[in-house]
Formats: structure tokens, sequence, C-alpha cells
């Protein structure tokens, strides 16, 4: 004979009564009842797991305070170690920029000593150069002087040369002009002759006559 069912379990919604109709309603109550037992967890069990989760919520308690704990470490940890990183950040700063200050200067000196090398190799070659011309200068002069006077010395003998040849001219000329002087005399003498040879015998033929 069936166990008296709760009171409870007799107030079937309607919906479901509707849905199975009323004995499919009340066949499945004790059905559930039934399977409840089976599926459903127990009073003692229900508490057995309370207590462990009251374990586990203290296990995660302290492991929060712990996880806090380490997550302040951490912040302390990496607040030192960015403060270390920027001292070491500003340290290696100032050592680059005193390697650098002093590369400069090195450089500086270095242009400065090159620049002294250099502008006292350009005066001594300027020196060296303006010594060479003027020794060049000078040997142009000398050349061009001692030209100048085999010149001269050409000149003068060339002229000293036609001055002779120019004398020696003269003389024949003078010489030629003398003998045409001469000549010319003697032809006018001879033509007087023979005009006065002419005139006589005019003179005669008509005193023939």
């Amino acid at each position: 004979m069936r166990e008296p069912l709760p009171e409870v379990a007799m107030e079937v919604p309607a919906s479901v009564r509707e849905a199975l109709g009323d004995r499919a309603a009340l066949d499945m109550v004790p059905w559930l009842m039934r399977l409840i037992p089976v599926i459903a967890v127990s009073r003692d069990e229900f508490r057995e797991v309370l207590s462990r989760l009251d374990r586990v919520e203290d296990r995660l308690n302290r492991l929060e305070t712990e996880v806090r704990s380490l997550r302040l470490e951490m912040s302390v940890a990496l607040r030192n170690l960015e403060r270390q990183m920027e001292e070491r950040h500003q340290a290696l700063r100032q050592e680059m920029a005193a390697a650098l200050e002093n590369m400069e200067r090195r450089t500086d000196e270095r242009y400065q000593a090159l620049r002294q090398e250099t502008t006292a190799a350009l005066e001594n070659m300027e020196r060296r150069t303006d010594e060479r011309y003027q020794a060049l200068r000078q040997e142009m002069k000398s050349e061009i002087e001692a030209l100048r006077r085999e010149t001269n010395a050409e000149i003068n003998s060339l002229r000293q040369e036609m001055i002779k040849r120019f004398d020696q001219m003269d003389r024949r000329l003078d010489g030629i002009y003398d003998r045409m002087l001469l000549q010319a005399r003697w032809l006018v003498g001879s033509i007087a002759v023979i005009g006065t040879v002419i005139s006589i015998l005019l003179a005669v033929g008509q005193f023939v006559r």
C-alpha cells in the first residue's frame, strides 16, 4: 500500500496538470518523491560540504592575504627596481655625458693640433715657395741681364760692323764721286777744246772764202 504523500506534493502546478493531465501529474509526484532522496544530499553530507567550504574559504582568505602581501612585496620590489634602474640610468647618462664631453675635448684638441700643424706646414710651404720664387726670380733676372748684355754686345758689334761698312761705302762713294768729278772736268775741258777747235775751223773756213 502506498505511503501517504505530503500535502505539498499534492499541490501540482496547474500548468503541469493542463500539460500532462490530472492522472499523469498525480503519478509523477510519487516518482519524484522517490527520486529526490536518491539524487539529493543528506544533511550530514551537506554539513560536511559546508565545513569543507568553510575550510576552502579560510584557505582562500589566507591565500588572498598572501597574494596581497606578495603583491605589496612585488610593488615594493618593482619600485625599488624602478628606482635602481633610474639611478643606473642617471649614472649611465652621466657617464655617457662625461665620455662624450671627454671625446669632444680630445677631438677639439686634435683638431686644434691638426690645425696648427696644417698652418705651420702651409706657412713653411709658403716660405719655401717664396724662397724658390725669389731664387727663380734672381736666376731669371740674372739670365735676362746676361741675355741683355749679350744682346747689347751683339747689337754693338753689329753696329760697329755696319758703321765700318757704311764708312767703307762712304769712302767708295767718295772715290767714285771724285773720279766722276774728274771725268766730268775732263769731259768739260775736252768739250771746250773741241768747241775752240771747231770755232777756229769755222773762222778759217770763212776766211778762206
